[in-house]
């Protein structure tokens, strides 16, 4: 019969480990989630400017907001590491403080059972179809053309659509000056 090792050579990280991996999880969503709102702007008229410039609305606006924002990326957050009960259907799970006043994410059966499996995947891929010009690829393919700013294709039709303006100008100048070619 194997013996098993001991639960401490199983799970060799200290809780001070674990609390800064959380810490630095936390952070990353923190920053991507508020970066946005604090760069949002809604017709020039709801925007946080720099050197305390922001009126008193946009800052009410903002701070309601991330007042919003917040619990959600909370509990989101408790669902990652599974610690929420209700996300991974764990009885055995201590509730943390925060289940306990602000409640569980309860989940209705459709997203639990794969949509929230599937669909980070789609996003996944449409990520990579993005950064690969799938798209503009598959037009040009059907016979649209496409304006993509990296290729050589399109530095060649800037630079002759350029030359055409160049010349369009020299020609609506002479015609001007009464000097015809």
């Amino acid at each position: 019969m194997i013996r098993r090792p001991p639960r401490s050579t199983l799970f060799p990280y200290t809780t001070l480990f674990r609390s800064v991996v959380c810490c630095l999880i936390i952070a990353y969503l923190c920053i991507c989630a508020y970066y946005t709102i604090f760069k949002i702007r809604i017709l020039n008229f709801y925007y946080l400017a720099p050197h305390h410039q922001t009126d008193e609305y946009s800052l009410i606006f903002s701070g309601m907001l991330l007042c919003r924002l917040t619990p959600p990326l909370c509990l989101n957050f408790l669902g990652l590491v599974h610690l929420d009960s209700h996300v991974t259907s764990d009885p055995n799970i201590v509730e943390t403080s925060y289940t306990q006043i602000m409640g569980h994410m309860d989940v209705i059966s459709f997203i639990s059972n794969g949509f929230n499996i599937y669909f980070p995947i789609g996003i996944l891929v449409l990520c990579l179809a993005t950064y690969f010009h799938v798209g503009s690829r598959f037009l040009h393919v059907i016979g649209f053309q496409q304006f993509v700013g990296d290729d050589e294709m399109t530095n060649d039709l800037i630079d002759e659509g350029r030359e055409l303006i160049k010349r369009g100008l020299t020609v609506a100048l002479c015609i001007n000056k009464g000097v015809t070619h």
